[in-house]
């Protein structure tokens, strides 16, 4: 009975981590020296269905953490806002909102955006 030639190779756990990382099968097959059929087969068959989860998981704690930043991000700007209102001096306070370490010019970009509701809501 054939035998998949990546499973018995000495890399194998080399090419499954490159597969998980989506690595193209001739770049991985060219590496290893494999045949690119025998990595697709591999990828296809036999990848541990384990490793492809992981990169899975790791991929959602990565979109949660940024949503917990967003939600941080949010807070602090509702509270600078608040702040804004108050006192009707949004335009100056807001720009000076704290910023994302990530995406600053997208937190920049917010608190222009509340600044200038701040005005409108001033304004009546």
């Amino acid at each position: 009975m054939p035998r998949c030639t990546v499973c018995s190779h000495p890399q194998r756990a080399a090419i499954d981590a490159a597969l998980v990382a989506s690595e193209a099968h001739r770049s991985v097959a060219k590496r290893f020296s494999v045949s690119a059929p025998a990595v697709f087969r591999h990828q296809s068959e036999h990848l541990p269905a384990q490793m492809v989860k992981a990169k899975e998981v790791s991929e959602v704690a990565a979109a949660s953490a940024l949503v917990k930043e967003l939600r941080e991000l949010t807070k602090k700007t509702g509270v600078v806002l608040a702040r804004a209102m108050a006192e009707k001096n949004g335009a100056a306070d807001l720009l000076c909102a704290p910023t994302s370490r990530s995406d600053p010019g997208g937190a920049r970009a917010m608190s222009i955006r509340a600044g200038r509701a701040a005005r409108r809501i001033g304004a009546r």
